[in-house]
């Protein structure tokens, strides 16, 4: 019964004409997924209401990018080769998968060994423009980031994939994903226990929905997270963005965020080569400025490659370096054991012989980890 009232809160709310309006498919939260909510304590409701639809439809294999390939729906791209490779998780804004945005970050994932999911939250629900000026009829943020972390397990289940090397990118309604992602708390909520997003990038993302009061950028945040605004842009409105930032960072949460100067919203998207204002009761003045330029374009993508590559050289040392303190626990064990063996060949006492074979109970592990167990 209370899963039925749920779903029939859910028509309640979001009104009969909305609801039959859209053709997704509605979805009763089973009971492990309303325990899981349970379990969130006060953001109970927020997380049955990523439920309350049914999942995508996923692409169960990765594909190579040809040249009658499309950047405007859901794929997976993978380059050449048999990897294990990185991947990136391209999550739109509100409105419809724009293919010339979708397609550079395609093409640059492949160029630099990622792996490219196309992730497409609105097509199969029966938006195929987006949701920007339609209601969607459900929490399209709570949904959209489950429908992440349902990729993400996606990717866990194709083998040429490195699912510990995972980051999304999010544009607009996807950047306040992707702050989302980042956040402990709803990692729990909607993903696996054993993977989770090495790290998430939003792109002109609202922090703050003043109408709402809804604030996608909290704490506590474990994932790293590169934040990119405009400071004339006010969806992404710094003003309610850099506070929370400056927090989080000051708590010791891996937040680093640049601000554009004079750029708006949806700079990286060509249709808006004239400046346009767009209603939005989110903002102060009640209208956002969509502009685009093709310098903070450029300066966008180059700032996301140099934090793609930091992040593969933080996870190249951190292997390194458990390696080499393999290596080193490996010659200590060793010289110990050449130790205690001169030792006894000079009849020194039974307890040095009992100590060193309890260290060397520790040799199995460092054999697996380099190949000789």
């Amino acid at each position: 019964m209370r899963h039925a009232a749920f779903a029939i809160l859910v028509f309640l709310v979001t009104g009969a004409g909305s609801f039959n309006a859209r053709a997704f498919e509605a979805a009763t939260p089973t009971d492990s997924q309303v325990e899981r909510c349970r379990q969130a304590g006060e953001f109970e409701k927020f997380c049955l209401s990523g439920y309350v639809v049914s999942g995508l439809k996923l692409p169960s294999e990765a594909v190579t990018l040809g040249p009658l390939s499309s950047t405007g729906k859901m794929a997976i791209y993978k380059p050449d080769g048999p990897g294990p490779f990185p991947a990136l998780i391209i999550m739109h804004s509100c409105g419809a998968i724009v293919p010339e945005q979708t397609g550079y970050w395609v093409k640059s994932a492949l160029a630099n060994g990622y792996v490219a999911f196309i992730l497409d939250s609105w097509s199969q629900r029966g938006l195929p423009n987006g949701s920007c000026d339609v209601s969607p009829g459900f929490n399209s943020i709570t949904v959209r980031v489950r429908d992440a972390y349902d990729a993400l397990a996606r990717l866990a289940e194709i083998p040429a994939i490195d699912v510990t090397r995972v980051a999304a990118i999010g544009f607009s309604h996807g950047g306040r994903v992707a702050y989302l992602l980042s956040n402990s708390n709803l990692a729990r909520m909607f993903g696996r226990r054993d993977i989770h997003f090495a790290a998430n990038v939003s792109v002109y993302g609202e922090c703050y929905n003043r109408p709402t009061k809804s604030a996608y950028l909290r704490g506590p945040i474990e994932t790293p997270l590169l934040a990119l605004l405009g400071d004339r842009d006010e969806d992404g409105d710094i003003r309610e963005c850099e506070p929370r930032l400056k927090e989080l960072q000051a708590s010791g949460s891996p937040v680093e965020w640049h601000v554009f100067a004079g750029a708006g919203h949806a700079w990286d998207q060509p249709n808006f080569q004239s400046a346009t204002m767009r209603p939005y009761p989110g903002s102060t003045s009640g209208s956002v400025l969509y502009k685009y330029d093709a310098k903070v374009t450029d300066e966008t993508r180059a700032r996301v490659r140099v934090s793609q590559w930091a992040l593969e050289a933080i996870n190249g040392l951190r292997l390194e370096l458990e390696v080499i303190n393999a290596l080193v626990e490996r010659a200590v064990i060793l010289v110990m054991q050449h130790l205690v063996q001169a030792l006894a060949r000079h009849h020194v006492g039974h307890d040095v012989r009992i100590g060193f074979v309890a260290l060397q109970s520790a040799i199995p592990l460092f054999d697996i980890l380099h190949g000789e167990a």
